[in-house]
């Protein structure tokens, strides 16, 4: 038994498939037939936000060049998944600790002292959660970490996640993936953290 793809009603499918080509042209997202579902959820999603009257003068309004930045901004957001948390993945945290930055660390220092610099980049960091935990890690790692010169750079395509991700404040949900301590250094069950207290990182 097979289970047709049913697209909303005001998305057929010539008008999905000019959809996707706007959006990857515009924002570089790719949505291949297998997610054109997922394109014409999000896409219907906005038409209402935006208060538009239909997908057509929509994807009218994108062809002919609309560009205004809150309008592509919605769109976005319906668009992408933000699904983050504190040490989420915390294998890859781990070993990011033992392993890697251990490994970076000596390889800085084996030039003489003159090359202390790291530079990381938390590409689609939703709202924020990856980024900060990386620099936890940085603080559990580096154990002479401000005689560093650090740059942690959060970028993401959602400016709404990334306006959360700069003010930096977060409820007990986005500490599930965490132990009530973190190495034993951060205390982190229930608070909030605020990126005024990680001068290292910088969202954009």
């Amino acid at each position: 038994m097979t289970t047709e793809r049913r697209d909303p009603p005001e998305l057929p499918e010539e008008q999905l498939a000019e959809l996707a080509a706007l959006v990857e042209a515009r924002l570089g997202l790719s949505f291949q037939d297998e997610r054109r579902a997922d394109l014409a959820r999000g896409a219907v999603a906005a038409v209402k936000a935006l208060r538009f009257r239909n997908a057509t003068q929509y994807i009218r309004w994108l062809r002919e060049g609309g560009s205004a930045p809150g309008l592509l901004d919605e769109l976005v957001t319906h668009l992408t998944v933000g699904e983050t948390y504190f040490f989420r993945d915390p294998a890859s945290f781990e070993a990011l600790r033992k392993h890697v930055l251990p490994e970076l660390v000596r390889a800085r220092e084996s030039l003489g002292g003159t090359e202390r610099s790291l530079r990381i980049w938390s590409a689609g960091c939703s709202t924020g959660e990856e980024a900060y935990t990386l620099a936890m890690v940085l603080e559990l790692a580096i154990a002479n970490l401000d005689r560093w010169d650090v740059t942690l750079l959060a970028t993401d395509i959602n400016r709404h996640a990334l306006q959360a991700a700069e003010r930096g404040i977060y409820r007990e949900w986005s500490f599930r993936g965490c132990r009530t301590t973190c190495g034993g250094v951060f205390s982190v069950h229930g608070l909030t953290v605020c990126r005024k207290s990680c001068p290292m990182c910088a969202v954009e």
